[in-house]
């Protein structure tokens, strides 16, 4: 058995005697059937290397016409469009109702507030107190609703003479 294994061995490493029927022999003349195939491939190649050149070139050019015609016209989309799309559309919403809140309820305080100055008017106008009438009018001088106080007073005096 030793025998054998050894026997293998060396016709492995040394050789057989004829170089045609050792697979690692230098001499043996392998011939390679696939010179068209390697051609093809080349051709492919290079087709495939031209059409990515050309690919190449157009991307440039349309580089430089993008470039040439933002440079020119930066005029048309300048800015920031920060109210754009749906959001703004719910804040610009948010923001008119949140208005119109505002406006009803001073309207409203500022129709109490008349209403209250009415009062205070046609109370001031039962009394028939010359004195009251005075240190209201002084009270009233030189205010921005000297006016308003004074129509008032007028008004519900008018209004006690025909009671």
């Amino acid at each position: 058995m030793k025998k054998l294994l050894i026997i293998i061995f060396f016709v492995l490493t040394i050789g057989c005697a004829r170089d045609n029927l050792s697979p690692f022999s230098p001499r043996a003349q392998q011939r390679i059937e696939n010179q068209g195939k390697i051609n093809d491939i080349k051709t492919a190649q290079d087709s495939i290397v031209k059409e990515v050149g050309q690919l190449r070139t157009e991307i440039q050019g349309n580089q430089n016409k993008i470039q040439s015609t933002t440079g020119t016209n930066n005029r048309a989309n300048t800015g920031i469009q920060i109210l754009s799309g749906d959001s703004a559309l719910v804040v610009i919403f948010c923001l008119g109702a949140l208005g119109i809140f505002g406006v009803v309820y001073y309207r409203s305080k500022a129709v109490k507030a008349q209403a209250t100055a009415n009062i205070f008017a046609q109370s001031i106008a039962l009394q028939n107190n010359q004195q009251l009438e005075d240190n209201v009018f002084l009270a009233a001088m030189n205010s921005p609703v000297e006016t308003d106080v004074y129509h008032t007073m007028v008004r519900n005096q008018t209004l006690r003479k025909f009671k």
